[in-house]
């Protein structure tokens, strides 16, 4: 692959997650995308090696849009909009552990847990930053967090 067909696939693709992300911010979503594409131009031969070419790229989408938010002064985009906003497991490449299907994590943890985890894993958030959008500590979060990948652990025989 080269760099204008991946740019021909990934640009539509992430200028649609961040104009969700954006509130439908027409001008910061293209910015945000043409960002992505550069860093991804950037880092293009080690790209094409890493394991989970769409996970970086929505990570890296992600953490433009984090920067956007606080470069613009605005109100941080809450969990509950991010939660809405997910993109589908497929699209990250989100994997708790290798070979395991999504279907499999769903039968041991509720939706509301993976939200959970994928805010920290796929979003980057911190647990202090999920904890003060859902109104608890952070120590309360980090529990939360370690417990359900123990049950994850547990229940899937890891």
């Amino acid at each position: 692959m080269d760099y204008e067909q991946f740019y021909n696939h990934w640009y539509p693709i992430i200028y649609k997650y961040a104009f969700r992300l954006t509130y439908s911010n027409k001008d910061a979503s293209e910015e945000i995308a043409q960002e992505t594409m550069l860093a991804a131009y950037k880092n293009f031969a080690s790209l094409l090696q890493h394991p989970n070419i769409g996970g970086w790229v929505y990570l890296t989408a992600q953490n433009i849009t984090k920067n956007y938010w606080r470069k613009n002064k605005k109100d941080k985009m809450c969990v509950d909009q991010m939660e809405n906003e997910f993109p589908s497991l497929e699209e990250t490449g989100y994997e708790f552990a290798e070979g395991i299907p999504y279907e499999d994590i769903l039968e041991v943890i509720s939706r509301d847990e993976l939200k959970l985890l994928l805010l920290y894993h796929v979003y980057g958030l911190s647990a202090t930053e999920i904890a003060t959008q859902k109104g608890i500590t952070t120590a309360s979060c980090n529990m939360r967090l370690s417990r359900l990948k123990k049950k994850l652990k547990i229940n899937l025989g890891l």
